[in-house]
C-alpha cells in the first residue's frame, strides 16, 4: 500500500498545475488543487508506517534509525530550500530522500521479521527436537 500510495502521489504532484494554487509557497510552487489531492494520497498511504515501525521498533537496529533519521532532516532540508528557491526538478532528489527514509526502516523491518520467522521454523516452540 506504501509504495502505491507513494507512486500514486507522487505521480499527480509531478503532473502540469491546471488550477490555481491553493497557497504559494515561492515565485513558482503551490499546490494547487490537482497537487492537493495528490498530498492527500501520499498522507493517507504514509500513515499506517509510522504507526508499523512504532509497534514494531524493537526489531529495528539503532544505526539504521540513526540512518533514516538522518536521510529524513536532510531531504526536508534539501526540498525546503529546492522550493523555496526555485530550483525546478532539483525537488526529485529531496523527495526521493524522503521516501527513502521511510524504506530504510521498512526493509529493516522485513529483514528482522523474516529472521524471525526463519529461527522459529527451525526451533518450533514446546520442542526440543529429540525424538523418543
Amino acid at each position: 500500500m506504501w509504495a502505491g500510495t507513494t507512486v500514486a502521489g507522487g505521480t499527480v504532484l509531478a503532473l502540469p498545475d491546471t488550477g490555481p494554487r491553493v497557497l504559494s509557497l515561492s515565485a513558482t510552487h503551490g499546490p494547487s488543487l490537482a497537487d492537493s489531492v495528490g498530498i492527500l494520497i501520499l498522507v493517507a498511504g504514509w500513515l499506517p508506517v509510522p504507526v508499523l515501525l512504532y509497534r514494531s521498533r524493537a526489531l529495528v537496529p539503532r544505526f539504521v534509525w540513526t540512518a533514516a533519521g538522518v536521510m529524513a532532516l536532510a531531504g526536508s532540508f534539501a526540498l525546503v530550500v529546492t522550493i523555496r528557491r526555485d530550483l525546478g526538478w532539483w525537488w526529485l532528489p529531496s523527495a526521493a530522500a524522503l521516501a527513502l527514509a521511510q524504506a530504510i526502516p521498512l526493509m529493516a523491518l522485513g529483514v528482522a521479521a523474516t529472521r524471525r520467522d526463519q529461527t522459529q521454523a527451525r526451533h518450533p516452540a514446546g520442542g526440543c527436537g529429540m525424538t523418543g
